[in-house]
């Protein structure tokens, strides 16, 4: 299993086309998983960073609206696993949603440890009855 260096970066190409920037890593199976899970976690930080210049930081969601979004990307990732395990998908897709779940699932731990998740938004039926 050799690793092979794929731009300017020095990211490497591991075994099963994954990439990532530590190459200065020493190769060889003893550091396969050590390497992979470095190159997750920052494509996972990466992905974070995305994720605020899009939408802000922080954002004020309900625990409903978080609950939505892991949902919807959850639901992207499934489908892209279904699609590999019937020989039509692609792995890049399958990687980027996986990713993108983490990702989530990482924002929701640091706006609840900042205190921003917004418990209860909704509106009952007694609160509008008495604004009219």
């Amino acid at each position: 299993m050799g690793y092979e260096v794929i731009d300017e970066k020095e990211e490497i190409k591991m075994p099963g086309g994954r990439c990532g920037p530590f190459s200065g890593l020493p190769r060889g199976p003893e550091n396969d998983k050590t390497i992979a899970t470095l190159n997750a976690e920052y494509a996972i930080r990466r992905e974070r960073e995305a994720q605020d210049e899009k939408w802000g930081f922080p954002q004020h969601n309900t625990c409903c609206e978080w609950s939505s979004i892991l949902a919807e990307e959850t639901g992207e990732l499934a489908k892209e696993l279904n699609e590999l395990n019937f020989g039509r998908g692609n792995r890049e897709r399958m990687r980027a949603e996986a990713v993108q779940v983490a990702a989530v699932a990482i924002s929701i731990l640091i706006h609840d440890d900042l205190g921003v998740i917004v418990e209860n938004r909704s509106i009952t039926t007694e609160q509008t009855r008495s604004e009219e």
